[in-house]
C-alpha cells in the first residue's frame, strides 16, 4: 500500500516495476482478506494502488475486487471513507454517480482539514465537470493548482491543466486549448 504515494511522484517507473512484479501477491493478499472477512484490506490495497490498476488497463479488475470486497461506504470511518471513494471515483471513470462521490469526498477532507485530499478531489472534479460545467472548470482551474501547489502536490497541480484545456475545447475555443498543456510542459521543465 505504502507503493501507492509513488504512483503519482517522481518515481512512478519504479513503482510500477515493482508492482508488476507483485501483482500476484496483491492479489492473493486480498483474496484471502476477502474469503478471511477481511474484505476492508483488500478494499484498501485497491485504494492505495488505484492508479496503478489504471495504468496497467486493469480497472475492470478492480471493480470486482471492490465489489468482492462487500464494503459498506457509509460505515467506515472517514479516513477509509475517503481512500475508497477517491479510488472509486479515479476507477469508474467518467460513469454517473461520480461527481456525487467527489463530493461526499470533498466533504469529509474539509471536515478532517486534508486539504492535500481537497485539493486532488477539486481538480479530478473539475475534470469531469470540463464537459458539463465548462466555464466553472476554466474559472476554478487557477484556486485548485494554487492549493495544489500549497500542499506540495505538483502531479495534481499539472492535471488541472488537463482539466483547463478540455473545458477550453467544450466550449470551443480550441485556441484556449493550447497554452494550458504549453504552461504543463514549462512547470515540468
Amino acid at each position: 500500500r505504502a507503493l501507492g504515494a509513488e504512483l503519482e511522484g517522481g518515481h512512478v517507473q519504479d513503482a510500477l516495476a515493482t508492482l508488476d512484479a507483485d501483482v500476484d501477491n496483491l492479489r492473493t493478499a486480498m483474496d484471502w482478506g476477502i474469503t478471511h472477512g477481511r474484505g476492508l484490506d483488500a478494499a484498501r490495497i485497491v485504494a492505495a494502488t488505484s492508479w496503478y490498476w489504471v495504468w496497467r488497463g486493469r480497472i475492470v479488475e478492480t471493480e470486482r475486487w471492490l465489489h468482492r470486497s462487500g464494503i459498506d461506504d457509509s460505515a467506515l470511518d472517514p479516513a477509509d471513507r475517503l481512500a475508497l471513494l477517491w479510488a472509486r471515483s479515479e476507477l469508474i471513470g467518467i460513469r454517473s454517480g461520480v461527481e456525487d462521490m467527489l463530493t461526499d469526498g470533498l466533504e469529509i477532507a474539509r471536515a478532517q482539514g486534508d486539504q492535500r485530499s481537497e485539493a486532488r478531489l477539486l481538480v479530478s472534479r473539475s475534470r469531469y465537470r470540463a464537459f458539463s460545467s465548462p466555464q466553472e472548470t476554466v474559472n476554478e482551474a487557477p484556486i485548485e493548482r494554487a492549493l495544489c501547489r500549497e500542499v506540495g502536490d505538483s502531479f495534481w497541480a499539472a492535471t488541472s491543466y488537463i482539466s483547463e484545456a478540455l473545458a477550453q475545447i467544450s466550449l470551443g475555443r480550441f485556441y484556449l486549448a493550447e497554452p494550458p498543456p504549453a504552461q504543463l510542459r514549462l512547470e515540468h521543465r
